[in-house]
């Protein structure tokens, strides 16, 4: 990559790779529950197996919200960064990759001894780029609102408060 800024690709490239990581058989439920079980057994020592094994599962859901809400934010950097895209069209290239790496992630893992693929977990990963974008164009409206509000002020202040001429006493 000659460009420098061609080096923000790097970032959700990187991040692919660690979810291609993420969703091998190394991190699979059998791989991760008895470390997770004794760490919640550590934290919380009155929990039941049942609680436990539920805590577990939803650590799992919540890790593939997180991970492809990271996966859109850093998209949408590297798109906004390497090339000339508008903040909107950098938020939907983003969402498009996210989105169709999670299902390809989730096809690659039907091929795997100890995962199977899941389309409710590709509409957990398709939540977490959701509201990613979504957040990316709030901070988006948020900064334009307060720049609009800016130059509305200014005029304002420009303008006296009183008028002593227009006053007929």
């Amino acid at each position: 990559m000659t460009n420098p800024k061609r080096r923000w690709l790097l970032l959700p490239l990187g991040w692919m790779a660690a979810i291609f990581v993420f969703s091998s058989d190394w991190l699979s439920w059998r791989n991760t529950s008895p470390l997770a079980g004794r760490w919640l057994r550590w934290w919380l020592p009155n929990l039941d197996p049942q609680s436990i094994e539920t805590l577990h599962l939803f650590s799992r859901k919540l890790g593939h919200v997180t991970e492809y809400a990271l996966l859109a934010l850093f998209w949408h950097i590297a798109l906004r960064r390497a090339s000339r895209w508008s903040p909107w069209q950098a938020g939907l290239g983003a969402a498009i990759i996210s989105i169709l790496y999670a299902g390809l992630d989730e096809w690659r893992q039907t091929f795997t001894a100890e995962r199977s693929g899941s389309l409710a977990d590709v509409a957990l990963d398709s939540l977490g780029v959701l509201l990613s974008v979504a957040g990316i164009g709030a901070l988006y409206l948020a900064r334009a609102g307060r720049a609009w509000m800016a130059t509305h002020r200014s005029r304002r202040r420009s303008r006296p408060k009183y008028s002593y001429a227009a006053r007929s006493d």
